[in-house]
Parts: structure tokens; C-alpha cells; sequence
């Protein structure tokens, strides 16, 4: 049932955030952010990743235990997710590895 609310809640924020034409204009970018600086501080670069998807953002690479409650913001571009390998547990919001079930599901699919 959860899942179903949690379902229902993404796909009507998502609704409601809409992004007026030439927002992007108003906006001034880091212009000084590279996958290089971003890799140097723990993230990957994500191109066009911001608000609006003006601006080039660093994703802050969460490691195994880190909380990630940030990451379910919803209709907010997160500046964090789960390192490889990992996913966000919505019931213990922590960031964790998959279970073999979970691995075994996504080669099938």
C-alpha cells in the first residue's frame, strides 16, 4: 500500500513543477564546475542536472549506511544519490546493497 501512495505522490509533484519558458535566462551557472572538481569531492557531474535543467550540477556519491533521505525529495533536483551498486532503502533511508534477489530480478529483466 506504500508503494502505491509513494507511486501516487511522485507522479503528482511532478505535475505540479513546471518550468516557465526562458527560465534558464534569469539563472547564473557555476561556470566553474567540472566532472574533474566534482570527482574531487565525491560526486558526478550531472549535465543540464539543475533546476529547471539550467545548470550543470555535482551528485554527492553516498557510500553503504549513509543516509539518504535527501535523495527523496520529490520534484527537487537531489545533490546526492547512492554510490554504485547501491539503492536507497525507503525503510531504513539508508543507502544499501541489493539483496540477491534484487540482482537476480534486474538481469532478468
Amino acid at each position: 500500500r506504500g508503494v502505491v501512495a509513494l507511486f501516487c505522490l511522485v507522479a503528482a509533484s511532478h505535475a505540479l513543477i513546471m518550468c516557465p519558458e526562458k527560465v534558464c535566462d534569469n539563472i547564473k551557472c557555476d561556470t566553474s564546475l567540472t566532472a574533474e572538481s566534482c570527482s574531487n569531492n565525491g560526486g558526478n557531474l550531472r549535465v543540464k542536472g539543475g533546476f529547471c535543467q539550467c545548470c550543470d550540477t555535482c551528485v554527492k556519491q553516498l557510500d553503504e549506511g549513509d543516509d539518504c533521505t535527501s535523495a527523496m525529495f520529490l520534484g527537487v533536483p537531489s545533490t546526492t544519490e547512492c554510490g554504485k551498486n547501491l539503492y536507497c532503502d525507503f525503510k531504513s533511508r539508508q543507502c544499501s546493497k541489493p539483496s540477491c534477489a534484487m540482482v537476480k530480478k534486474s538481469k532478468e529483466e
